[in-house]
């Protein structure tokens, strides 16, 4: 059963996804700030890589115009090709910022869950237990980055996380409190 989350407030909305006997501690979107700066990364660079591609083709235009039978003429439409790349990168930064606003971040007592309703529903959830190190990069008005390790090679990234430093503390005492319960299993 599928649901859009994009309307929704992000407690309602994450609430939807979680299992039976999960508590949820915290829920929220990304910063608006975050889906603007990477939309207009890629927009960006997206029309410079256009504006060299006219120039190229202009340039190469000209200087092969009178070389009738010239391997050279085709160098005009190598821009093209570029151009067709730099249009590809843009509309990536404008997918890229639909992505981002249908993106919800929750936090329970069992898991971290990302859920992205854009271009198709996924939902990535990380055990607790299984983090190992997690790591924030602060930005301005508290929201920023959360890195989360898990074993050797695992890592995700959870860009424009409203109050990070909190959400980072409450991840790190879940994350005790899910190990210390593991012990105790085990034990």
């Amino acid at each position: 059963m599928s649901h859009d989350h994009s309307g929704a407030s992000p407690m309602i909305a994450a609430q939807r996804e979680m299992r039976s006997r999960e508590k949820l501690v915290w829920a929220g979107r990304p910063v608006r700030w975050t889906a603007i700066r990477k939309a207009l990364s890629g927009v960006l660079t997206g029309l410079v890589i256009i504006a060299v591609a006219a120039v190229w083709s202009g340039f190469a235009y000209i200087l092969t115009a009178n070389d009738t039978g010239s391997v050279f003429r085709i160098f005009p439409y190598i821009g093209f090709f570029f151009a067709l790349f730099g249009l590809a990168i843009a509309l990536s930064g404008l997918l890229s910022f639909r992505r981002t606003n249908s993106t919800l971040y929750a936090l329970s007592d069992q898991r971290l869950v990302t859920v992205s309703e854009r271009p198709q529903k996924i939902v990535r959830a990380i055990d607790l237990a299984g983090i190992t190190r997690v790591v924030t990069k602060e930005g301005w008005g508290g929201s920023g980055a959360l890195t989360v390790f898990t074993g050797r090679t695992g890592r995700e990234t959870l860009l424009g996380v409203p109050g990070v430093a909190r959400v980072a503390a409450d991840l790190d005492r879940l994350r005790a409190k899910a190990a210390e319960a593991r012990r105790n299993d085990d034990g």
